[in-house]
């Protein structure tokens, strides 16, 4: 059932619950545990379908470095850190490799 619940599939952690009461009592004449209830009581809730957002503590901008020939992704990346700042947060994935010479000290 938590398998079930941890994967949202909350209609069928209340089948299991229902197969799992009715198993233990024809087999053993015996109720669902506190923890099989709570479960099942958790299948049945109602699903929350707005979260609040979460936005990070705090967002550092790295030092101003330009970057050559690149100005239009460089807008687009001050953009998405604005949107996020303001609590609209997105996705941003940065690829590719830097020069070695860029990491040493």
């Amino acid at each position: 059932m938590e398998l079930l619940l941890t994967a949202g599939r909350r209609e069928e952690a209340a089948q299991q619950y229902q197969l799992c009461r009715e198993l233990l009592e024809r087999d053993l004449g015996l109720e669902p545990a506190e923890q099989t209830e709570a479960l099942f009581k958790q299948a049945l809730a109602p699903r929350l379908t707005v979260a609040e957002p979460m936005l990070p503590v705090s967002i550092r901008r790295a030092p101003a470095t330009p970057l050559i020939g690149r100005e239009e992704v460089s807008l687009l990346l001050d953009n998405a850190l604005q949107q996020v700042t303001n609590g609209q947060g997105e996705l941003v994935l940065v690829s590719g490799s830097i020069w070695p010479r860029a990491i040493r000290n």
